[in-house]
């Protein structure tokens, strides 16, 4: 398979409050809405929601060794990037080929951040459909908008994708 959509375990009480109540009964939509755009370009993707497994190293590193996806996406905000932190780190022990992404608020906003931090090899700033398609494309990174990279000891940032037009794309 292609890629594996990861979204973090949260502590919704502690994010959440009193929305806490139904906040993890939601799906993590961003990634669905990825999963459905990549796979309707022809690619293989799962997504796994840490927040349903038990022991979500344990069945993301189970799923790496399964399916021998060539990348890992993963989605954050700043409350979460800790774990996206600790989880790239394990899966680059682990895994040392699977390209690594980051999208979400947090990575948008903070790309150099999250490229100093994690093990992370590209961040997809903005809204991700399209970078990624050209990422799993194996398009030249220089020419994929909406990208951050590091090349050698700098962070590279390409221009900026302009938004979706048509959202029933």
């Amino acid at each position: 398979k292609d890629i594996l959509l990861i979204n973090p375990t949260e502590s919704y009480k502690e994010n959440w409050g009193i929305i806490s109540r139904f906040a993890d009964k939601v799906p993590p939509l961003n990634l669905i809405y990825l999963l459905s755009y990549i796979q309707s370009k022809g690619f293989q993707a799962d997504v796994i929601d840490c927040n349903m497994e038990v022991n979500p190293i344990n069945a993301i590193l189970k799923k790496l060794k399964e399916e021998g996806y060539s990348f890992v996406g993963f989605t954050t905000t700043t409350p979460l990037v800790q774990k996206i932190y600790e989880l790239s780190k394990i899966i680059k022990e682990n895994y040392p080929k699977i390209i690594q992404l980051a999208g979400g608020a947090h990575p948008s906003f903070m790309p150099e951040n999250m490229l100093h931090n994690s093990k992370i090899d590209y961040v997809i700033r903005g809204e991700g459909e399209i970078t990624l398609f050209e990422i799993l494309q194996k398009k030249n990174i220089f020419e994929i908008d909406g990208l951050s990279y590091r090349q050698s000891s700098n962070i590279i940032h390409n221009k900026d994708r302009k938004l979706i037009e048509d959202l029933n794309t």
